[in-house]
């Protein structure tokens, strides 16, 4: 589907409130499929607002792009898991308030940046291990201003050997256009 649209037309994006566990799954729903904006009678979820505001409205996407960049990152990290249970099982822990069901958002990201990073770490070390010094050299490296230089992050040897091998996760898509609308 195409829309066309003018800076006109693009409304002023509502502020935004996800503090419960409810809310966080409504986050989630509101990823892929909202009307929390709606231009000409079309409603426009939250993962497409990156497209609708930063090149229409640059002014507005710079107030709400670091809100919006940390819904996408707990929204990629709700669908990694096969149900919302294993989800709020991993992410176990007490909530903020007593007697509540507040979320700890920056818990919550904390705990996927853990993960994130363990598996990061485990996949680096696996690619170190199976491939030989030659082929690791000739898989892992890249060039910077003519110069040929080896990886040594183990995100970045990780992202490569799970590109290569078809293992992919979410955060292996994050730097791409289509990473802005999580399927």
């Amino acid at each position: 589907m195409t829309l066309r649209y003018t800076s006109t037309l693009l409304p002023e994006p509502p502020i935004l409130s996800y503090k419960t566990k409810g809310d966080l799954e409504q986050l989630v729903k509101d990823w892929t499929c909202s009307s929390l904006i709606t231009i000409e009678g079309i409603g426009i979820p939250l993962g497409l607002w990156k497209k609708l505001y930063k090149q229409t409205r640059p002014g507005v996407w710079k107030h709400i792009k670091d809100q919006w960049t940390k819904f996408k990152f707990i929204v990629a990290g709700f669908k990694s898991f096969s149900t919302s249970e294993e989800f709020w099982t991993t992410m176990s822990f007490a909530p903020t308030l007593p007697n509540t069901e507040v979320v700890n958002f920056r818990k919550i990201s904390e705990t996927l940046r853990k993960m994130r990073k363990e598996q990061d770490q485990k996949d680096a070390a696996l690619a170190r291990e199976i491939y030989s010094k030659d082929q690791f050299r000739t898989i892992f490296s890249y060039r910077k201003q003519g110069k040929v230089l080896i990886m040594s992050r183990d995100q970045d040897i990780a992202r490569r050997y799970r590109l290569d091998n078809n293992k992919t996760v979410y955060w292996d898509k994050e730097d791409s256009d289509s990473a802005d609308e999580i399927q």
